[in-house]
C-alpha cells in the first residue's frame, strides 16, 4: 500500500512560482475539499505525475508547464511503500527529473531521470548504442522478441552511489505494483571502471564486473533476481532503465 506523505509543486499547470505544499499524513485519512477551481484536480494531477510520469487528467505533457512562467516546472512527492521511503525530488521542462530513494537497508543512491523523449546529446548517442545492444541481445534470445511491442516508454535513470552505497537487497524489476507490471527487459550501463562494484545475479551465480561502457540486458522477472556489489572504497555511477510493453 502506498502512504503519501507530502506533495509540493510550482509552475505546474496553473500554479505559479511559489511552491504549493500539502501534507498528506497528518491523520490516518485525508479528505481534500474545496470550491471549483481551488486546485483539487491539480493536486491529483501532481500525485499521478510523480508516480506514473503522466497526470490524472488528459493533459499533454507540453501543457503541464505554467504558460506564463514557461520554465522551472517542479513536482515533489514523498511517499512510503511498506518500510521503504521514496522522494520524487522534482521535474523540469528540460526533460530531466531528479529522484532520490532513501532507505538504509535497501538502497542508497541519487537518481536523475531522463525522459524517453530526450534525444539531445549525449542521450541521442547513448540510445543508438543501446539499440545496437538490444539488437545483439535479441539475436541471442529471439524468444524475447516474440511478444507484444515494447520500447523505453518511461523515464530511465542515471544513478550515483556514494562509497558504501548501492542496492543492498535482492530484488527483481517486476514486483506486481502498477508502475512496473509492464516491464519486459532491463538495461544497465556502467559509467566507470570500479573494482568490486558490479552486480550479483542470484540464480545465475554470476557477478558482472563494473566496467566503463559495459551494457547488460536481462529479463525483468524473478528469474534474474539481483543486487549491487557494494564497495566502501569507491563511488559508482550507472545508467539504467526498462523496456516496457506498450500499453494499449
Amino acid at each position: 500500500m502506498i502512504i503519501f506523505k507530502k506533495v509540493r509543486y510550482k509552475n505546474f499547470l496553473s500554479t505559479g512560482q511559489q511552491f504549493i505544499e500539502i501534507n498528506l499524513n497528518e491523520a490516518p485519512t485525508t479528505l481534500v475539499v474545496g470550491n471549483n477551481g481551488a486546485g483539487k484536480s491539480t493536486m491529483l494531477d501532481a500525485l499521478c505525475f510523480g508516480l506514473f510520469n503522466k497526470p490524472f487528467r488528459a493533459v499533454k505533457k507540453d501543457q503541464l508547464v505554467n504558460t506564463i512562467n514557461e520554465k522551472e516546472c517542479v513536482v515533489e512527492v514523498e511517499f512510503q511503500i511498506g518500510k521503504k521511503e521514496y522522494k520524487h525530488a522534482g521535474f523540469s521542462s528540460d526533460g530531466f527529473s531528479r529522484d532520490e530513494q532513501i532507505h538504509s537497508t535497501s538502497k542508497t543512491s541519487i537518481d536523475v531521470g531522463i525522459s524517453p523523449q530526450n534525444y539531445n546529446k549525449p542521450w541521442s548517442n547513448y540510445r543508438k548504442y543501446l539499440q545496437k545492444c538490444l539488437e545483439s541481445y535479441l539475436e541471442t534470445y529471439p524468444d524475447a522478441n516474440n511478444v507484444q511491442p515494447f520500447d523505453i516508454t518511461r523515464y530511465y535513470n542515471i544513478q550515483w552511489y556514494p562509497k558504501g552505497g548501492g542496492y543492498y537487497a535482492w530484488h527483481a524489476e517486476i514486483s506486481g505494483h502498477s508502475w512496473n507490471i509492464y516491464r519486459h527487459l532491463v538495461f544497465m550501463t556502467y559509467c566507470d571502471d570500479v573494482p568490486d562494484a558490479g552486480t550479483h545475479f542470484k540464480h545465475q551465480d554470476l557477478t558482472v564486473p563494473c566496467k566503463k561502457g559495459l551494457t547488460i540486458i536481462w529479463p525483468a522477472s524473478f528469474t534474474h533476481t539481483h543486487k549491487g556489489q557494494i564497495t566502501d572504497v569507491h563511488e559508482k555511477m550507472i545508467v539504467t532503465g526498462w523496456y516496457n510493453f506498450i500499453e494499449a
